[in-house]
């Protein structure tokens, strides 16, 4: 069982829960970008960080839950599908990196779903 004063529940788990708040940013500003003009794209970027800066006082005062990960990155993985979708119909040119995406999106469900068993299985004994 990892106790909670060890490196990797004290620093490590916030770390990672961070990071994860830093991609659902980098992914709203990516499909802002490729959606509307500078200055929407400007206030998205502006509302996306505070709301990490929410995100980020949540983790780090409240709750490392990781189901407050998915619920950050949950909305901008969508916007950004939504935005790629979009882009492909009006080019017909496919994405880059879709592929990866999605691929990344399943695994972290299943980094999920790993970690939840885990833990239930910790608190067994």
């Amino acid at each position: 069982m990892l106790a909670e004063e060890a490196l990797g529940a004290v620093i490590l788990w916030p770390a990672a829960l961070l990071a994860i708040g830093v991609a659902a940013v980098a992914a709203g500003g990516f499909a802002a970008t490729l959606r509307f003009g500078p200055a929407v794209t400007r206030g998205i970027a502006l509302a996306a960080g505070a709301g990490f800066a929410g995100y980020a006082a949540a983790v780090l005062l409240v709750s490392e839950a990781f189901l407050l990960a998915i619920a950050a990155y949950l909305p901008a993985a969508l916007f950004l599908a939504l935005a790629l979708a979009r882009e492909y119909r009006r080019t017909g040119a496919r994405p880059a990196r879709l592929l990866y995406h999605l691929i990344q999106a399943a695994a972290l469900w299943l980094l999920f779903l790993g970690a939840e068993g885990w833990w239930a299985w910790t608190a067994r004994g």
